[in-house]
């Protein structure tokens, strides 16, 4: 319970002050907590797949959705933030650990904004819905540039480029692990 209330001070910490003193000071809650970070992002799934079911209205599909973004967003940022990462310590050439303060403030992005995005994304006219899509996609990942400079000394160009890799690495990872899962369930069934 002691990590939920955490979750939430951080997620309201960045809704409030999303600046680099914050995220600075709040990535470091993130050490040592990857087992909390991948709960918090399935019930992040979970309240996603329960938004897009009250979008479709559609209950039958309800289950899958949930199963399969318990999945796909866990993976995908867990292994996005990893080539953030990678690009950090290799491309740049430094040494510093910092996977789990980036994957915790990543998180912490992520969900943040997308609670609040989602319901509005719902409520707001149809015209205006791609716009605001739109414009989450680049605040988020505007917030993402400066946690990463914030967190790892990277000049503001470098951290641009490192939040650019991780987030092609995230769209990658998402085409191609459903064709990855589906080809293990059907190959793990001919075993049998």
């Amino acid at each position: 319970m002691d990590f939920a209330k955490q979750c939430l001070d951080t997620s309201l910490k960045i809704i409030a002050s999303p600046t680099p003193a914050t995220f600075s000071a709040e990535a470091g809650k993130g050490n040592k907590r990857f087992s909390g970070i991948v709960v918090w992002l399935v019930l992040f799934a979970i309240y996603v797949s329960i938004m897009v079911t009250i979008g479709t209205e559609n209950l039958l599909v309800a289950p899958v959705i949930a199963i399969t973004l318990s999945i796909f967003i866990p993976a995908t940022v867990i292994l996005a933030v990893s080539a953030a990462n990678l690009v950090y310590q290799k491309v740049f050439h430094h040494n510093k650990y910092i996977y789990d303060k980036i994957l915790y403030i990543s998180t912490a992005i992520i969900v943040s904004i997308q609670v609040i995005a989602l319901p509005a994304i719902l409520l707001i006219p149809e015209s205006f819905k791609d716009f605001l899509g739109y414009a989450v996609w680049v605040y988020q990942f505007a917030l993402l540039s400066v946690a990463f400079k914030s967190i790892s000394g990277l000049k503001y160009w470098q951290s641009f480029i490192t939040t650019i890799i991780a987030v092609f690495a995230g769209i990658g990872i998402w085409l191609c692990l459903g064709p990855f899962l589906f080809s293990m369930m059907s190959g793990v069934a001919s075993v049998f």
